[in-house]
């Protein structure tokens, strides 16, 4: 994993060296979701900020470093996730575009050579895989939050007086100075019936699905009619092969499973696909006996 933070001053009263030290301290405060890289991009114009703290997983050299330019420079993104299909969307990239160059292998540098070669809805609709990101548009002046369809990974948002804060979880969000902690009783009971909850502005509710933009509807709560039972099983069999088979790359070998359908799932999978089923191994974890004080 990896975590974004960022924030948009509309009114400019934060300077570039301002801008700069509240990304990086609320980039900081979320070290432990990426010990290996950090950076902060900014654009004192527009009075946008935005940081990051990196997990390297699919690209291990400084190319990979985020906040990124694309290849145009015109989007600047910071990113958390993962595109299983990358490499497929990699060589269509190249075709489209031969003279294209990538820096790297990270999927976050495919991810912007495709917004800028087919646009930001087009491009995301052809890609499986789980992320929240913040995505600058230097030409539209424009900050887009984004979320996989099912909102897997932490992204929490809010005002605070007129800043616009954004971040993958809620205690960077307090190390921005206008950010207050008070909690909203209002906004606290309507969290009971499942209503989003609000505390100093910000949502503490990551829903799933989009936040600004919402790419397609996930259909919860949509039930199939006994007719369309095996052709509703056999869809979600293909997803599931289709998913696990991106996320299996020859060059990352190895997974680490907890109990649960899922981890089962993305380990089944690949062997169907393949032929060959994942050697694997199960490990338990023995309680320890007590101990008694002297």
């Amino acid at each position: 994993m990896c975590g974004i933070a960022g924030f948009v001053d509309s009114k400019g009263r934060t300077d570039r060296h301002g801008l700069e030290s509240i990304a990086a301290r609320m980039a900081g405060a979320l070290a432990h979701r990426g010990p290996d890289d950090h950076g902060v991009w900014t654009d004192s114009e527009a009075g946008v900020a935005l940081g990051h703290r990196r997990l390297s997983i699919l690209d291990l050299s400084p190319a990979g470093h985020q906040p990124m330019l694309s290849p145009a420079g015109r989007f600047v993104i910071s990113y958390n996730g993962e595109i299983y299909n990358c490499e497929e969307i990699r060589q269509e990239l190249l075709r489209a575009n031969p003279s294209l160059g990538f820096r790297g292998h990270s999927d976050t540098e495919v991810m912007l050579a495709a917004f800028e070669q087919w646009g930001i809805e087009a491009s995301l609709e052809r890609m499986n895989g789980m992320f929240a990101f913040a995505l600058w548009d230097r030409e539209e002046r424009t900050l887009l939050l984004m979320r996989d369809r099912l909102g897997e990974k932490p992204l929490y948002y809010g005002t605070a007086g007129t800043v616009f804060l954004f971040a993958s979880e809620l205690k960077a969000l307090r190390e921005h100075p206008a950010f207050d902690a008070e909690v909203d009783r209002d906004a606290l009971l309507a969290q009971l019936p499942g209503q989003p909850a609000v505390a100093g502005g910000a949502d503490l509710n990551p829903a799933a699905g989009g936040l600004i933009h919402q790419l397609a509807s996930a259909g919860v709560g949509d039930q199939p009619s006994p007719a369309d039972h095996d052709q509703v099983i056999g869809g979600q069999r293909h997803l599931a092969h289709q998913v696990t088979g991106d996320k299996h790359r020859p060059a990352l070998p190895g997974q680490r499973a907890q109990q649960g359908p899922d981890s089962w799932l993305k380990s089944a999978a690949p062997g169907k696909i393949r032929r060959n089923r994942p050697r694997t191994r199960e490990f338990a974890l023995r309680p320890s006996k007590p101990r008694t004080c002297p």
